[in-house]
């Protein structure tokens, strides 16, 4: 029950539309970039430009993409914190942890660790008397 608060939070900061927005900007930015490298560099050069405009696209996609995501979790955890308490939420992410192997544990540049997730959740003390 209390992870469906934490999706609820997705839903209701919008999550889905700012996530959609740095793809369709990154696309955009991709498009661009190899029309405008195409014209300038000539058709010689069309595998290169594909390349190079792919490669730096998809990294700023990937790192764009990924910090948001790393806010926008945050953001969904502190709404589930708060709809149903700081100690029920850090608890459910514990478990969570556990049923995951200790997922919650690894860092990622898309998703908090779970101390960082309990703590900007929950609080400092709570993160610190969990963990």
């Amino acid at each position: 029950k209390n992870l469906i608060y934490h999706e609820y939070g997705h839903l209701k900061y919008h999550h889905l539309f700012w996530m959609y927005l740095i793809h369709l900007v990154c696309t955009t930015g991709a498009c661009l970039g190899y029309f405008y490298l195409s014209k300038m560099l000539g058709g010689n050069y069309n595998g290169w430009v594909v390349g190079m405009n792919g490669g730096f696209w998809g990294g700023v996609t990937v790192v764009l993409a990924g910090l948001l995501q790393k806010r926008l979790e945050h953001q969904a955890d502190k709404f589930a914190a708060e709809s149903v308490g700081k100690d029920a939420y850090a608890e459910t992410l514990q478990n969570l942890n556990i049923a995951t192997s200790r997922g919650l544990e690894k860092e990622s540049l898309s998703y908090p660790t779970l101390f960082n997730r309990i703590r900007y959740a929950c609080g400092e003390e709570l993160a610190n008397k969990k963990l």
